[in-house]
């Protein structure tokens, strides 16, 4: 983002656009598949893996938010866009907070407190050993990459276009 060049009226003027019409060389959007996609394996990686290592849900989602970002590094607006649907990830970002919220509800049903977990433990050192703490996890991932990604949309509509009403 730093590389594109101000438009006239650019961030220190009344508009605050910043040209981003022009794309990155040809080496540099052949890379971003690769990247997109490794960064899209550690994410999850990090996400199945957080209650065996440092890591988690929000780790992850922080990680996974940045591949469609990728797209706008290497591209341009559009293609951000054009690969991250507002009413989508709107959904998403409310399916992983409410799917949090019914997780951490489900116990008080049985009688048990707030956050018990209810699953079986799995085998000692594998990604479901946790009980629900991996559901957990897997929730808080979703929504924090819905979220975040959702102010990176936000933030670029208002770099690149000046508008900052809602995206």
């Amino acid at each position: 983002m730093l590389l594109r060049r101000e438009e006239p009226g650019g961030p220190l003027d009344k508009g605050h656009k910043l040209g981003d019409g022009g794309m990155m060389s040809t080496t540099v959007r052949a890379i971003n598949l690769p990247a997109s996609l490794v960064t899209l394996i550690f994410g999850f990686y990090i996400s199945t893996h957080g209650a065996m290592t440092p890591g988690g849900g929000f780790q992850a989602g922080i990680i996974l938010a940045t591949a469609p970002l990728l797209v706008y590094v290497c591209e341009n607006r559009a293609a951000f866009r054009k690969r991250t649907a507002t009413p989508a990830l709107e959904a998403l970002d409310g399916l992983g907070a409410g799917s949090y919220a019914l997780i951490g509800l489900a116990p008080l049903f049985g009688g048990l407190p707030l956050l018990t977990n209810f699953l079986p433990f799995g085998k000692t050192g594998t990604p479901f050993a946790s009980g629900t703490i991996a559901l957990i996890s897997f929730c808080v991932g979703i929504e924090v990459t819905a979220a975040f990604t959702l102010v990176i949309s936000t933030y670029l509509k208002e770099l690149v276009t000046g508008d900052s009403s809602e995206a």
